[in-house]
């Protein structure tokens, strides 16, 4: 929840009301996506013959033969989520305006905006093109940690793991970093009975359980992976808020993709070495 001075003049629903996991769709994006397209000039007969010739989708047109109406609003409340997808690339490239690049650049903010508003885990490079927030693998990592947090027993820590990518989605790399030991943590506190999560505390406890679980090999490699696992922790360690010290800037946002992405890989271990 924002804080009262940053609150002030804010949408309700932007400030109480709490957001999911992050969306590939929803009714209300398709919504305001569809009322922003209307707000920006481009040729609707070039744009729709340019979004057949690229997807193969229709916009629907009605009115005279020489004076078409094209239905925008409605293909975008009801066409297939890649042609949709599509589309907001085309549309970027078929602005007209005589600053071209302003239009262009207010266009893909406005959408972009919406998409972080409506909490849909996409964004839009410099060109218009639309890809997820950090790619196809790290959403499916961030789903499968999830899937295994399905049961009440980890529902502080399932918070914990969406507010980090809630945070990476709105670039609070601080927060994304804090966010994804919370859950990492709770999780290994659930565990193992232990007041905090750090190295000494997961080579105490993991190393038994590995060594009864594997062998040889295996066993030598789940070692080093537990190492990897103690200096992911110290690397967390170094973004979180000490008493008596200033608030430590916030990580690079590839600083803060690999650590959200490898707190999901420690979620998944974690949750099989302790079933």
């Amino acid at each position: 929840m924002a804080d009262g001075s940053s609150a002030v003049g804010q949408l309700f629903s932007r400030i109480y009301i709490e957001k999911s996991q992050p969306r590939v769709d929803s009714v209300r994006f398709r919504a305001r996506l569809a009322a922003k397209i209307k707000s920006f000039s481009f040729s609707e007969s070039a744009t729709a013959r340019l979004i057949l010739e690229e997807t193969g989708a229709v916009v629907a047109k009605g009115g005279l033969v020489n004076r078409p109406v094209y239905f925008y609003e409605t293909f975008v409340k009801t066409a297939e989520l890649r042609d949709l997808l599509d589309t907001i690339t085309l549309i970027y490239r078929s602005l007209q305006s005589s600053a071209l690049s302003a239009m262009q650049q207010k266009y893909r903010e406005d959408v972009e905006r919406i998409m972080r508003e409506e909490n849909l885990s996409y964004r839009l490079d410099a060109f218009g093109g639309v890809h997820y927030y950090v790619d196809e693998e790290f959403e499916r990592s961030r789903f499968a940690a999830l899937s295994g947090m399905s049961s009440e027993r980890y529902l502080a820590a399932k918070e914990a793991f969406e507010d980090a990518h809630r945070a990476l989605l709105s670039t609070d790399l601080l927060s994304a970093v804090r966010r994804a030991f919370d859950a990492v943590e709770n999780v290994f506190k659930l565990h193992y009975n232990v007041s905090r999560l750090g190295a000494s505390e997961i080579k105490t406890k993991l190393t038994p359980i590995v060594a009864a679980k594997y062998s040889g090999r295996v066993e030598n490699a789940g070692i080093r992976l537990l190492a990897s696992f103690a200096e992911w922790t110290n690397a967390a360690h170094q973004f979180r808020h000490a008493p008596g010290e200033a608030d430590p800037s916030p990580p690079p946002t590839e600083i803060a993709i690999l650590m959200v992405s490898q707190a999901a890989a420690h979620l998944r271990w974690l949750l099989i070495l302790g079933s």
